[in-house]
């Protein structure tokens, strides 16, 4: 079997398992946690959060998507 089914196929069971468990437990397991960085949209604001994780998702982009030579190094931005 290739890879993609074999991820649909684990994240369906996954559902089908946890929506098992819910109704056997019953509404006891409806428990909520807040996210990993509710912190700092406490801290600076939603703007500034926004903000934040947008600067960061386009630093990565930015090294994610620079241009890489045969051997997998970045190329510089200019010739010397």
């Amino acid at each position: 079997m290739r890879r993609w089914p074999i991820i649909v196929l684990c994240l369906v069971l996954f559902a089908g398992i946890m929506l098992a468990v819910r109704a056997v437990l019953g509404a006891g397991l409806h428990a909520t946690i807040p996210g990993f960085d509710a912190w700092r949209d406490e801290a600076i604001g939603h703007s500034g959060h926004i903000a934040i994780l947008i600067a960061v998702l386009l630093a990565c982009a930015l090294f994610g998507f620079w241009p890489r030579d045969a051997r997998g190094r970045m190329k510089p931005l200019s010739r010397r």
